[in-house]
């Protein structure tokens, strides 16, 4: 009974401090200035791409071969996009993280509530940390980043219920087979 009870409060405050840490990793980085968060993404999709080109032609999936203008024009043409991207897979992330939250306290008794206030804190937190960038040097609160981020948790809604729906269904079909009799054998 202790013991249960200990490893409760520990995978509490475990899923606890993971949400938090990245909650605050995300506070952080949108705390950037925008030269340096630009010029930070920027880097990482260059150094991306020129990855991915040694490994395929490595392998001759592809025999591509650009110079450094060439990759930098690629990425600055990419980092965009690609930003928008990870606006929404960090949200993604972020719900997901709250919904294991909620589901350790409450032992998924009321998951689809535990989706709908989840989803609710992620879209609250987007507007706080847009809210945030107006402080920063060179940034602006934009709601379109709001609107990805809120599809992003959406969409981490959305696979944690599907996932959750097809284990309940699995369970219950399981459970269910297990009460029936075993077929009999006529010889």
């Amino acid at each position: 009974m202790l013991e249960s009870k200990f490893w409760k409060i520990f995978k509490i405050t475990l899923a606890l401090a993971v949400l938090i840490a990245w909650g605050v990793a995300i506070f952080r980085l949108s705390g950037m200035s925008s030269v340096d968060s630009n010029d930070a993404s920027v880097s990482i999709v260059d150094s991306a791409i020129q990855r991915i080109l040694v490994v395929t032609n490595n392998h001759h999936i592809t025999n591509v071969h650009l110079t450094d203008e060439q990759i930098d024009y690629a990425a600055a043409l990419i980092n965009a996009p690609l930003r928008k991207v990870f606006h929404a897979g960090v949200y993604f992330v972020l719900v997901l993280l709250a919904i294991i939250v909620g589901c350790t306290i409450f032992s998924a008794r009321r998951y689809w509530s535990i989706c709908l206030i989840s989803l609710l804190i992620c879209i609250l937190f987007a507007i706080t940390d847009e809210f945030h960038q107006t402080f920063i040097s060179g940034r602006t609160g934009q709601f379109l980043d709001v609107l990805i981020d809120s599809i992003g948790a959406f969409l981490g809604v959305t696979f944690a219920s599907s996932y959750y729906f097809a284990y309940s269904l699995g369970r219950r079909s399981h459970t269910s087979t297990d009460d029936q009799d075993p077929p009999s054998s006529h010889a």
